[in-house]
């Protein structure tokens, strides 16, 4: 029953995240009030919050396929909305930077830049919450003991880090199926009892 919850949580917090994120970038993008951009990103911040404490407390082992699906699912969909936020924000700071430094002198490329560090803040934030799908997977594969600790330690590393995050998950999505593989021990054993 634990583990159909939690694949049926797990499911509509990937899609609500999905959508959330999307609905925060339209909103920034319009140009809408700042109690609006507020709101949308306080709701992307709770389900955010929500996929986090599900990790944890809703995890389960067997749940290693929907670990991966919804890793997956969830990072290729974010991509377009990451390049488009990265593209919106590098000409925002860029322009403000060369408006404000006619009005404010030397102050104004330092106030560009200090708006530009909230809003990788901010992005950062976002783009964490859905690396803690990957990590769940990855607790997976190492109670199967499919990856030995080192490994286990960089690929957690790798989900704190911009693009390496969704490069690793499709490198963990492509290299490990959903089946216990043999590890190579277990695989020499096989070898040499057939022979």
């Amino acid at each position: 029953m634990k583990n159909k919850i939690s694949k049926i949580f797990n499911w509509t917090l990937a899609v609500l995240y999905i959508l959330s994120c999307y609905g925060t970038l339209f909103v920034y993008i319009n140009a809408a009030e700042s109690v609006c951009i507020g709101i949308s990103l306080l709701i992307t911040f709770i389900i955010g919050a929500a996929i986090i404490l599900t990790s944890f407390f809703l995890y389960s082992p067997d749940n290693s396929v929907d670990y991966k699906c919804i890793m997956l699912t969830v990072k290729l969909a974010l991509i377009p909305a990451f390049v488009i936020n990265f593209i919106f924000n590098f000409i925002l700071i860029l322009g403000s930077g060369i408006v404000l430094s006619f009005i404010m002198g030397l102050l104004g490329p330092a106030f560009s830049a200090f708006i530009g560090i909230m809003i990788f803040a901010v992005t950062y934030v976002v783009m964490i919450c859905p690396s803690f799908y990957t990590i769940a997977f990855l607790r997976t594969l190492h109670k199967q003991k499919r990856i030995p600790t080192w490994q286990f330690i960089l690929h957690i590393i790798l989900q704190f880090i911009f693009v390496a995050d969704v490069i690793d998950a499709l490198y963990l999505g492509v290299t490990f199926n959903s089946k216990k593989q043999p590890s190579p021990a277990e695989y020499i054993n096989v070898e040499s009892k057939e022979i």
